[in-house]
């Protein structure tokens, strides 16, 4: 991989935090339709504030 121009590194960090996402969003899925509002609202509020800052810390940090 690293031959084509790609680290290994960069790659993995992408896959796991693309599985976090998946996860957050399957589990938000999974409250809103199986629980009342007040339930799921603060892990609604929860999810997207982690969605959130997970991607202004992939976008914005500086990589060696």
């Amino acid at each position: 991989l690293s031959a084509a121009g790609h680290n290994f590194a960069d790659m993995a960090g992408t896959a796991v935090l693309a599985a976090l996402v998946a996860n957050a969003v399957g589990r938000l899925s999974m409250a809103v339709l199986a629980g009342p509002v007040s339930f799921w609202a603060p892990l609604a509020a929860a999810t997207t504030a982690a969605v959130g800052l997970g991607c202004a810390v992939f976008f914005f940090l500086p990589t060696p």
